[in-house]
């Protein structure tokens, strides 16, 4: 007569199920985990998509190229700028929609100083005009008009450039 063991699992044969068994878990543990982060994800995506846009630069005008902006009074509307004919350097000029639509020497076509100059430089201490701000690497100045844009309506023109003064003096880095 031949006799079998029939004791149950050899140590070999409970080690490979053993194994076998954790091996499955972890690959279904991962599987979840992998799941969990993807919903996570999707649910922030969707949170962030619902969030309404602020721009942080609202209600300033952005000098774009130069990475700063400032503020403008009540009074001062439609701001634009622009660099004006045989200027050198990084000096820019501004004007208005109204002076621009009212005058053709206040429009950005005639490429002439309109409303004066803001200028930047790597000068700690520039020669000309007042220093606005010193933002980064740069100093800030401004210096005004040398004569009107208008030929009619002095008054008007300098009413704008005192409140383009003034909303200069809160030049700062753009957000």
């Amino acid at each position: 007569m031949i006799k079998t063991n029939q004791n149950g699992f050899s140590p070999v044969a409970l080690i490979v199920a053993v194994l076998a068994v954790l091996t499955v878990g972890i690959i279904a543990w991962r599987l979840w985990d992998a799941n969990q982060q993807s919903q996570q994800s999707d649910s922030a995506q969707q949170i962030g998509n619902s969030l309404p846009h602020v721009d942080l630069n609202e209600g300033f005008v952005v000098i774009k190229e130069w990475g700063v902006r400032f503020k403008p009074t009540e009074e001062l509307t439609g701001v634009r700028y622009f660099k004006p004919q045989h200027v050198l350097g990084d000096q820019l000029t501004f004007t208005t929609t109204g002076l621009a639509s009212a005058y053709e020497g206040c429009r950005e076509d005639s490429k002439q100083i309109v409303l004066g100059l803001i200028t930047r430089s790597h000068e700690s201490d520039p020669q000309y005009g007042g220093v606005l701000a010193k933002i980064g690497d740069y100093t800030y100045q401004y210096r005004g008009p040398e004569a009107a844009c208008s030929t009619s309506n002095y008054e008007a023109e300098s009413k704008i450039l005192v409140s383009l003064m003034k909303s200069l003096e809160s030049l700062e880095a753009a957000k």
